[in-house]
């Protein structure tokens, strides 16, 4: 299969690496991202060991710190990412860190990681979801963890949404990303070997309002106590059916079976 919207992928956020490390590192975004990934975090069992985890498709290592602040126990950080721009971005906020270029489409470790985290990067390599998946599940030790948030629509009308999101905003490829319909993630996922342990979906307004990147104009962004009382209201109601309905995003958990 020929694999020119990798090397899309890695040209565009060659490109706009500068603009999307500005957009995620407003205050606004990271409110909302910390409760979303403490959340996540919050459903890993204890683990009597150091824990071996690896964000593949790091970015500049965008969860390196949520780690920090939630992982529940002591643990080994790596991460890769395809963008030179993006690992040399890393490189220089977090010295000593491993981080390396890779494409996920060919990384395979077999059976090294505790947990492997992708935040926000299987819909840039949605061609290759089967291989991915498969490097994933493989580089996972028996009774791993896979950690995934994804963005999704659970209708037609939030689908068409994410398409003109795609279109209209130089932060994203249209010609090479996709977002998934969840139930049709999730049962790709699930078909690869994986068990769900843990899904809710925390893509509802306060996700549209100041998690994405680079979509609102400034003057919507409101005061960090505000935002965080929000959220925390809005938390109660990330598991419901409406919220899975309604969202523009997925957090799952998913363990790989013990072999």
């Amino acid at each position: 299969m020929e694999k020119f919207d990798i090397e899309n992928q890695r040209r565009h956020f060659d490109k706009i690496s500068a603009k999307y490390q500005a957009a995620i590192e407003k205050s606004s975004h990271v409110i909302i991202s910390n409760k979303i990934w403490e959340e996540l975090f919050s459903q890993l069992p204890p683990n009597q060991h150091r824990t071996v985890i690896l964000d593949a498709m790091c970015g500049a290592c965008y969860l390196y710190k949520k780690i920090n602040m939630f992982f529940p126990g002591e643990f080994d950080y790596s991460g890769f990412d395809y963008s030179k721009e993006m690992v040399s971005y890393a490189r220089a906020k977090h010295p000593g860190i491993k981080i390396w270029e890779q494409d996920i489409t060919t990384f395979i470790a077999p059976d090294k990681y505790d947990v492997i985290a992708i935040n926000g990067g299987l819909h840039h390599v949605h061609a290759h979801l089967d291989t991915v998946l498969n490097n994933i599940y493989s580089s996972l030790k028996p009774n791993g963890i896979f950690v995934s948030l994804e963005p999704t629509h659970n209708n037609i009308f939030f689908g068409l949404v994410r398409s003109c999101i795609y279109k209209t905003s130089a932060l994203f490829d249209q010609d090479t990303e996709k977002g998934f319909n969840c139930l049709e993630l999730t049962n790709t996922i699930k078909s690869h070997g994986f068990v769900l342990e843990k899904q809710f979906f925390p893509g509802l307004f306060g996700y549209v309002l100041w998690y994405l990147p680079g979509l609102i104009h400034p003057i919507i962004i409101g005061a960090p106590n505000f935002i965080k009382k929000y959220i925390d209201w809005e938390k109660r109601f990330w598991s419901g059916r409406v919220a899975k309905f309604f969202s523009f995003a997925t957090a799952s958990l998913y363990r790989k079976l013990e072999e």
